[in-house]
């Protein structure tokens, strides 16, 4: 995966010149990730737009907005 992520960062660099320094995040572990992405989904100004499928971090799956 940190393979992966390095080839589609250069990739990315080659083609955005002024691209910020990190693009990918590497978080390990359920409690982390949700940890995490709850700190994303609250610090959004507009929307935070995600693709996602199961497993989830959480027992009842992600939240919605219904």
């Amino acid at each position: 995966m940190r393979s992966l992520a390095r080839q589609l960062m250069e990739v990315y660099r080659n083609g955005h010149q002024d691209a910020p320094a990190e693009l990918f995040e590497i978080i390990s572990g359920s409690q982390a990730v949700l940890h995490r992405f709850e700190q994303l989904e609250r610090s959004a100004s507009r929307e935070a737009q995600v693709l996602d499928t199961p497993p989830y971090s959480r027992p009842q799956g992600p939240r919605t907005n219904h």
